[in-house]
């Protein structure tokens, strides 16, 4: 296996390896292909998570935009090869979209959090 760094997607930051296998209108020749989502500007999930002000992107992909309250406004693009196995997921977003529902999401969860914690403080109070 080769040590040497990967050609990436300048977008996605998905290996063009990866992309060129991909049977999808959304890819050419290894490439994503911005202009099929104009309102968008983030395309990474690891910046989508950085303009959210999440450090941790692996954890903002799997919880935070699990979430089925969740608040981002987002597309998700799935990439295929030709015999359908998944390749890529691609989310993409606008930037003041992701930083909006970033203070959004954690405006819910500390109401969620004051919640919990009266319903906590008033079981004690007998």
């Amino acid at each position: 296996m080769s040590r040497g760094s990967w050609e990436r997607d300048p977008a996605t930051g998905i290996p063009v390896a990866r992309l060129l296998g991909a049977d999808s209108p959304y890819v050419e020749d290894g490439l994503f292909k911005r202009e099929f989502l104009p309102d968008c500007n983030v395309f990474c999930v690891r910046s989508f998570a950085a303009a959210a002000n999440y450090q941790d992107a692996a954890y903002f992909e799997n919880v935070v935009l699990a979430d089925p309250q969740s608040p981002f406004h987002y597309h998700k693009v799935v990439v295929k090869d030709c015999s359908g196995r998944i390749i890529a997921v691609v989310r993409a977003t606008h930037q003041n979209s992701a930083q909006h529902g970033g203070a959004a999401y954690r405006q819910m969860q500390r109401g969620a959090a004051r919640v919990r914690a009266t319903a906590q403080n008033s079981l004690h109070a007998f």
